[in-house]
């Protein structure tokens, strides 16, 4: 992880940050850093997509795509992506990646694990649409329209360099669709160490107002905020539950042994659509704590 040594990930002082407990809490914002997680810096290996099942395409990837069809249509997305250039980053076992690859124009997916690009391979997907994170090139063959972060852009250590770059691979009137836990969420108060979101990967989490303020600087402005569900079944639950209590947990129980009995969700995230315009105007009836 790339420390810095005057502010947080959000761009605000660290001087005025408040230290409780493991969180060293942002005093603009309210987005805090995890000092238990960040004295470790998180190394992905192959390992992380098989404890939490990401190339199981008929257990996990079904509800996927179903997820995500649920955003779109949340954020009137689904009937505009005809059309457009999406990339999505961190796309874990490709289910999405590879349904989008059917119903629009063009398709890019960024990853940081090997193992995933290569499922995303075995099923179909252009190799030469698929980027390693640490060997993005300066820039993409086109320009694109659409960004996913299903649950992604909370694993990024260095969002000012990455936001730098995807500013500058963004078309005109580039949308930006991000799911990610939030920080001032009543969950996360009350349930603490125990969030379901406190896990070793997840070292910094925003606020709302974190976010916005930091995708503000890159030319993005929030036009809508929704209420994310999301579809999960009790081996997703399980795995959950393994890793942030440390258990090992045999796949065949999770896969083979439970009934796949699916059901929508939300325990402490933010849904927000982002576009690439000026003087934007976000409704604030939208606003919620989850």
């Amino acid at each position: 992880m790339n420390q810095i040594e005057n502010n947080l990930l959000c761009n605000h002082p660290l001087k005025l940050a408040n230290k409780s407990n493991y969180k060293l809490i942002c005093g603009v914002c309210e987005s805090f850093l995890d000092t238990q997680s960040s004295s470790l810096p998180y190394r992905y290996t192959d390992n992380y997509p098989k404890q939490r099942f990401h190339c199981n395409d008929t257990f996990i990837g079904k509800l996927k795509i179903k997820t995500m069809k649920k955003w779109l249509n949340a954020t009137d997305l689904s009937k505009k992506i005809n059309g457009m250039v999406i990339c999505e980053v961190g796309f874990g076992g490709a289910h999405c990646l590879n349904h989008l690859n059917k119903c629009t124009e063009l398709v890019f997916g960024i990853e940081v694990i090997n193992l995933n690009i290569k499922h995303a391979i075995f099923n179909g997907f252009p190799k030469k649409n698929l980027y390693l994170f640490d060997d993005l090139p300066q820039t993409f063959p086109r320009k694109i329209d659409l960004w996913l972060f299903q649950d992604s852009f909370e694993h990024i250590t260095e969002p000012n360099e990455f936001l730098k770059w995807l500013e500058n691979n963004s078309s005109e009137r580039s949308k930006i669709l991000l799911v990610a836990p939030q920080a001032d969420s009543l969950s996360q108060k009350i349930m603490q160490k125990f969030w379901i979101h406190k896990t070793p990967d997840h070292f910094f989490h925003w606020s709302y107002k974190g976010i916005c303020s930091l995708f503000s600087q890159f030319g993005f402005t929030p036009i809508r905020k929704f209420f994310p569900l999301k579809y999960i079944n009790i081996p997703m639950i399980l795995a959950h539950i393994s890793i942030i209590f440390g258990l090992k947990l045999p796949a065949i129980l999770c896969e083979k042994t439970i009934p796949n009995i699916s059901f929508p969700f939300n325990l402490g995230e933010m849904g927000i659509l982002f576009e690439k315009v000026q003087n934007s105007h976000y409704d604030k009836k939208n606003e919620f704590q989850a």
